[in-house]
Order: structure tokens, then C-alpha cells, then sequence
């Protein structure tokens, strides 16, 4: 076997070989995503990788435009990233290296944030050609509480998350925390819009299918020892620990708008979800019952008008 030598400046001779079926295999066992794009855009390379994190094969995106085919990444407001704060048009200008978290759309619907890294790829004139882009998840992966949970019969069987009665338990403990050391946290509400609505046009099957879909959004962007509950037919509630109000708000838009912007697959047609997200902070004197009327004294007031952490 010809062994393959780089030259002083670092670039391949013309004589080296360099066999694409290994590389192609190598970038297989790669955890991360590994997509390469050509000059328009277009997919010509999509690792195990990238679809273990996405859900799309391989054969499902070769050839597709990233943005007007596929509508993969968008940022944290909803916009789709493959504007003008998208690192593939800068990238193409100045031929530099970017890095950025984005959020992609799994092949399920729901929105999951990645940390993305973008590279541009040069002819022998130094002129760009293509973009290899790896990325990785970005949120933790499997929440602390869910995993001793699911050892104990304390998790929701449709949408994965903590139920109601292990929900109630971290509540207590964490009321109790609040009280004796003074360990702030967070205590965020989230109604689902018009389920019976859905229900009524397209059976109890597309509800099933929202609920799992906002869960797996909502789960995709927590922190470790942040709690997913499932509270009731038509909500959940997330308890936020170590919680700094401003980082509250900040990611019930955050939630908002990455449930609006995912889209659930039914009979071969996309819908949109929407959501009403509304947070408070624990305070001493706050029992469980006090904790939820404020919460939804926090929800009416954004379905009376105001807009933040609504959807």
C-alpha cells in the first residue's frame, strides 16, 4: 500500500490517493453530525451521525437544499437560519470559519438545539466551493430527575416526562429548599392551545402526537437538573433550579417559540403547534397550592394581552 505523504505547505500531491470509502466510513463512526454542502447549498454528504441526531437518512437529504427543501436550522427567535445571520452566507463572503448554536427540526417535528461548526472548502484558487459543517447537541441529553424516575414508575407513558404525582414530590422538596436555604427556583407552566380542537378534527391520535412532540422540544432544551412534568391531559410543568428570573423569561420564549416553529407529521400533512408558556419564581411563603394560583394568575394575564412566553 503507497503510503500518502503531505507536502512542506501542507497540501496532498497530486499523485496521493486518498480512498473515499474509508473516509466515508471513518466519518461514520463519528458521533457528531457531519454534513458536507456544495456552493448551492445542497447536501452531498450526511454522516450516522447527523442522522442519529436529526432522524433524517442519508438518502432522504442528498441532493436537498438545507433551507428552502429541508427548513433544518432556524435561530432563537424562529427565523430560519440560512439568512443573513446565517454562517454559510458569511462563510461564502470571507471563506472564515464560524461556529453558532442553531436549532434544528428532527424528522419528528420538534425543535433540538446544536452547536454547530462550519468550514469552508477551498479550490486550488482559494475560492469556496463547498461547507463542512459538524455539530453536536447542545442541550443535555436525558434529565437527571426523568432517569430515576423511569426506575420507579414515576414518568408518563405517552410523552416520556415526569408525571404528576413525582412532580408534586420535586415540588415539595424544592418548597422546602426555598424555605431553609433560600434556593431559588423556577416554576413554569405551559398549556397546550386548542387540543380540543384537535381532537375533534382529527382524533385523539394527533393529540397523542402533540403532546409527545412538545415534550421532546421542551426536554431537548433543558438543563441537567431541570424537571420535565406531564400535569395534566392538556399541560406540563417545568421546574427550573437555580433559577435567575431574567434566565426564566428568557427560556419560556425560548420554549415558546421553538414548540411554534416545530410541526407535527400527520396523514402526510405538517401542523403547527402553539402553546401558552407563563413562569414564576418560588418565594418562602409559597406552598404548592399558592405556587400554581400564581402560576395561572401568570397565564391569564398573557392570554388578557401580554406576549411574553406566549406562543
Amino acid at each position: 500500500m503507497n503510503s500518502m505523504h503531505r507536502t512542506i505547505d501542507g497540501t496532498l500531491p497530486q499523485e496521493a490517493h486518498i480512498d473515499t470509502g474509508l473516509l466515508k466510513e471513518i466519518l461514520d463512526c463519528v458521533d457528531d453530525g457531519v454534513c458536507l454542502l456544495d456552493r448551492d447549498n445542497r447536501v452531498l454528504y450526511w454522516n450516522r451521525g447527523a442522522e442519529g441526531i436529526t432522524g433524517y437518512l442519508a438518502q432522504e437529504v442528498f441532493g436537498r437544499h438545507c433551507r428552502e427543501d429541508l427548513s433544518l436550522c432556524h435561530d432563537t427567535e424562529g427565523a430560519a437560519a440560512a439568512e443573513s445571520a446565517c454562517p454559510l452566507i458569511t462563510i461564502k463572503q470571507d471563506g472564515k470559519p464560524r461556529e453558532c448554536m442553531i436549532y434544528v427540526r428532527h424528522r419528528d417535528g420538534h425543535r433540538i438545539p446544536v452547536r454547530m461548526r462550519a468550514h469552508a472548502i477551498l479550490d486550488a484558487q482559494g475560492q469556496v466551493t463547498g461547507i463542512a459543517e459538524v455539530f453536536a447537541r447542545a442541550g443535555a441529553v436525558g434529565r437527571t430527575e426523568l432517569a430515576k424516575a423511569s426506575r420507579h414508575g414515576g414518568h408518563d407513558s405517552l410523552t416520556g416526562a415526569l408525571n404528576r404525582e413525582y412532580g408534586e414530590m420535586l415540588l415539595a422538596h424544592e418548597l422546602t429548599s426555598m424555605k431553609r436555604f433560600g434556593l431559588a427556583s423556577a416554576w413554569i407552566r405551559v398549556d397546550v392551545d386548542g387540543l380540543d380542537a384537535l381532537a375533534r378534527r382529527f382524533g385523539h391520535g394527533m393529540v397523542e402526537s402533540v403532546m409527545r412532540l412538545i415534550a421532546q422540544t421542551i426536554d431537548a432544551n433543558l438543563d441537567s437538573y431541570d424537571a420535565l412534568v406531564r400535569w395534566d391531559e392538556a399541560g406540563f410543568r417545568v421546574m427550573v433550579r437555580h433559577a435567575v428570573e431574567t434566565q426564566v423569561d428568557q427560556l419560556a420564549n425560548r420554549l415558546a417559540v421553538m414548540i411554534r416553529t416545530s410541526q407535527v407529521q400527520w396523514w402526510g400533512e405538517s401542523h403547527e403547534v402553539r402553546v401558552t408558556i407563563a413562569g414564576v419564581m418560588t418565594d418562602p411563603a409559597d406552598d404548592a397550592f399558592t405556587l400554581e394560583l400564581r402560576a395561572a394568575r401568570a397565564i391569564e394575564s398573557r392570554h388578557d394581552g401580554g406576549c411574553q412566553g406566549a406562543s
